[in-house]
Parts: C-alpha cells; sequence; structure tokens
C-alpha cells in the first residue's frame, strides 16, 4: 500500500514539476526553520551556555561614521580597555586559524586554533581542568610559545595523557608548551570543535595600522554594573576616540552583541 501510494504520488509530480519545486522548496525551508528554532530553544532553555553567569558576557562591535559594522583595530581594542571601566575584562580574539599538529595518537591533524590576549580566559569564568591559562603579557611579541588544549582535542589527539603539562607540541612544525586542559564542555567560539588555545602574540607592525579593523572583542561586564550602564561608558569611550583620533575614529559608536545564542554568536 505504501509503495502504490508512493508511485502515485511520483507519478503526479512528474505531471507538474513547478508544483514538485514548490512542495520541495517548502520542505526545506520548514526544516530549517525548525533547526534554527530548535537551536535557540536548546541554546536558551535546554542547555546552558558553559560559562559562569553568561549574561554578564557581551560582544563588542563598533558602527563606522559610514553606518557598517565592523570588529576592532588593534590599537582601538587596547585603548578600549584601557579606559572602559565597566569590564572585569576585555579580551581580543582571532579564531579559526587552522593548525596543523603533530599528535601521538594520530600523527599530524588539522585543528582549529583560537588565539587570544593574555586576559581571554578570564572574561568566561571557568578554571582549566589541568594547569593554567595565560598569565599577564603572554600575548606579547616574543613571549613563550605556549598552548592551552580543549578537551575535545585533549580526549581525540593526545589521549586524555595526565602528563601532557609542559610537554612540548609541534604546531606548524614550531615548538609548543602545553600549560593547560580547558573541562569537558567548554569552548569558544562555540562553534568551534577540537580547538587548540594560542596568545595572540601580535606583531609590531599591526600596532601601528589604526585603520585596519580585524580584531574581535569580547568582555565580562562587572558585578553590579548593569548592561545599560556598561553601554554608556563604551559610549563615553568611543566619544573620547573619536576626539583624539579624529580620522580614524570620529563618528564611530560602540554596540553590544549578547552572548545569548548558541547558534549565531559566541
Amino acid at each position: 500500500m505504501f509503495f502504490q501510494d508512493l508511485r502515485y504520488a511520483l507519478r503526479q509530480l512528474r505531471r507538474a514539476p513547478g508544483f514538485a519545486f514548490t512542495v520541495v522548496l517548502t520542505l526545506a525551508l520548514s526544516v530549517g526553520v525548525a533547526a534554527a528554532v530548535f537551536c535557540v530553544i536548546d541554546a536558551v532553555i535546554l542547555s546552558p551556555l558553559p560559562y559562569a553567569h553568561p549574561e554578564k558576557i557581551v560582544f563588542l562591535q563598533s558602527r563606522s561614521h559610514a553606518g557598517y559594522i565592523q570588529p576592532a583595530s588593534w590599537d582601538g581594542y587596547l585603548d578600549e580597555r584601557a579606559q572602559a571601566r565597566s569590564f572585569s575584562a576585555l579580551a581580543g580574539y582571532a579564531p579559526y586559524f587552522k593548525v596543523t599538529v603533530e599528535t601521538p595518537n594520530a600523527g599530524p591533524v588539522a585543528l582549529n586554533s583560537v588565539r587570544g590576549t593574555d586576559n581571554f580566559f578570564q572574561v568566561f569564568g571557568v578554571q582549566p581542568l589541568l594547569g593554567r591559562t595565560y598569565l599577564p603579557g603572554e600575548d606579547q611579541e616574543g613571549k613563550n610559545d605556549i598552548a592551552v588544549l580543549s578537551y575535545e582535542a585533549w580526549q581525540s589527539y593526545f589521549g586524555g595523557d595526565r602528563g601532557i603539562l609542559n610537554k612540548s607540541v609541534k604546531m606548524d612544525g614550531k615548538s609548543f608548551t602545553v600549560i593547560g586542559v580547558m573541562p569537558a564542555g567548554f569552548r569558544f567560539p562555540l562553534s568551534v570543535h577540537n580547538a587548540v588555545y594560542l596568545p595572540m602574540h601580535i606583531d609590531q607592525s599591526w600596532m601601528k595600522r589604526r585603520g585596519d579593523h580585524w580584531l574581535q572583542t569580547v568582555g565580562r561586564v562587572k558585578d553590579g554594573v548593569s548592561i545599560e550602564q556598561a553601554q554608556a561608558d563604551l559610549a563615553h569611550v568611543f566619544d573620547n576616540l573619536g576626539r583624539a583620533y579624529p580620522d580614524s575614529d570620529a563618528g564611530r559608536k560602540g554596540r553590544f552583541g549578547r552572548c545569548w545564542a548558541r547558534c549565531w554568536q559566541c
């Protein structure tokens, strides 16, 4: 009976290909919308974000005087970090760089690296499972070549070896010392699996190009400070920068994105 109905349906669709296309497109859109809705429900209701008090975490962006959204420049980030008073930590990061890691269990594998400033892990309020995270100044050029492993990468490619700390691992042909392993469930950005976290060693030439906007920024608002107060603080900082650097920063406005949707942010 089922196959008879299926053959009948196929014959009807062949007779009306336009209708068939509309049906398939409608089904595809419906499935996509349903998946997106479930993703939001999963992020907001079913599965809490893997950070301490995620409602205090915000993404910082700026709107240029021309009206488009852009990330920070390196110098701009340093100024925002120095002048903003509403954040317990304001970090810069650059995700999605592939790095070839020589692993004991799987040989050379291409993993995702997330490069962050020295206060990167302070934003999330999550302690490492093993070892430590970055110390102040370890994001400066010429400092230690160190790495923090995600729990996924540690389990999948290093066999969950608890003796991994202080061992040297080759990444893109260069030796990095493993200083820590993050706990199970921690991931940032959420879409990046099997990550290795590396400090962002900034080339001096990058610091001289204030007009180059490439650095993503994420911050933790201080306890006792509302999001609205932090937004007002950020607006004041951008006004100051616009006056100090009229050629590059005049008319730029700061804005927040919230770390609430597992699918699109984080």
